[in-house]
């Protein structure tokens, strides 16, 4: 959508520039004027959006044996007075590691509302991950501009392999 929307704005801004020279009237010139501003609303619009929003993340228990769960929880919050723009929430390992337990998120939130995420992870292979948040791309209320947050905190989780105890050796 964001290409479409790049060359619909595209097209309405050379639209009115070329009326606006062509046509000198005020109808033309407030056409031209407000398309730029627009654009301009919009961008300061996503940078307050970027400076409004945070994360938090917590994770119960960062230590874990291999086939058993744990719980992550994830808040977003505004902490700001107006209401954000779209933001989608991209986790870390969504696509093999915790595959089908952590799917992207898209949210808008009013002024100073959060919204959290629980997800249970059932821990399947051995090893140290990283978990949590790995991007938030923000957009424009034109959805002609995008900015992607990376270098998030993350969570560590160790998976120990199964114990399994063995019968004693010495025969009684």
């Amino acid at each position: 959508y964001m290409l479409r929307n790049r060359l619909i704005y595209a097209f309405l801004l050379i639209a009115s520039a070329l009326l606006s020279y062509y046509i000198p009237n005020i109808f033309t010139s407030i056409f031209f004027h407000a398309i730029i501003w627009l654009a301009i609303l919009s961008f300061i619009h996503l940078r307050y959006t970027y400076n409004a929003v945070r994360v938090k993340q917590e994770i119960d228990t960062y230590v874990v044996e291999h086939g058993h769960s744990t719980d992550y929880r994830c808040g977003i919050y505004n902490e700001g007075f107006l209401p954000t723009t779209i933001m989608k929430i991209n986790f870390l390992y969504n696509e093999n590691m915790f595959k089908d337990q952590m799917e992207p998120k898209t949210i808008a939130l009013n002024g100073r509302k959060n919204e959290f995420f629980e997800y249970r992870l059932i821990c399947r292979y051995r090893g140290i991950y990283s978990v949590g948040v790995d991007t938030i791309e923000i957009c424009d209320i034109l959805n002609i501009f995008k900015i992607k947050i990376r270098n998030l905190e993350r969570k560590g989780i160790t998976i120990l392999p199964k114990v399994t105890m063995l019968p004693s050796l010495y025969a009684a």
